[in-house]
């Protein structure tokens, strides 16, 4: 599987990683646009809909894991307003037929400057045993922007953070069987 191509998203690293760890084959479904609000990836947003249609045409029944890398876009909304959306997206992943009440979910933090976004989806995870918070980004160096981190952070942030998370005790998803997949939704970090 080439993971190059997609260097630049956590979730690949993450994909990466568990396909070391087990030796299994980690399919990555993707719907993914940089600044855009959480209401683009629920339902009817134009990212619910790309990530529909990818899973439709991946033949992928059942998924093992979701991933949520978004956060930056929503900083500013109210903590009513984000919650609700977090809500909505929840809900509206869950429904999807490749996705079951029980799958883990792994929710990114993104970077440090976006501290609201950071805390309403840490707080939204505490609520859910099957919701990760993947906490990382921290003192994680960034490209010249001050926005966007580099490529060696985004590995850290895959291979470390998420994965650090994502097999917490508590909630160990079975990562096993020939069509099951990871699906990400969210911003990439390019």
């Amino acid at each position: 599987t080439a993971y190059t191509a997609a260097a630049t998203n956590p979730a690949f690293h993450l994909a990466k990683k568990i396909h070391e760890e087990t030796g299994r084959e980690v399919r990555v479904i993707m719907a993914a646009e940089g600044g855009r609000n959480l209401t683009v990836f629920y339902s009817p947003g134009t990212m619910y809909q790309r990530l529909v249609d990818n899973i439709a045409n991946s033949g992928v029944t059942s998924a093992d894991l979701v991933v949520l890398l978004q956060g930056e876009a929503d900083d500013s909304s109210s903590d009513t307003q984000h919650n609700t959306r977090l809500a909505t997206w929840l809900t509206d992943i869950r429904a999807l037929p490749s996705v079951s009440e029980t799958t883990p979910f792994v929710l990114c933090a993104v970077n440090n400057q976006y501290t609201n976004a950071n805390r309403r989806m840490k707080a939204f995870c505490d609520g859910d045993s099957y919701l990760r918070f993947a906490e990382g980004p921290k003192n994680l160096p960034m490209l010249s922007d001050g926005i966007h981190f580099t490529d060696d952070s985004i590995e850290d942030i895959g291979r470390g953070a998420m994965y650090d998370a994502l097999f917490q005790p508590s909630v160990t998803p079975t990562i096993a069987g020939e069509s099951r997949a990871m699906v990400t939704t969210g911003t990439q970090y390019v």
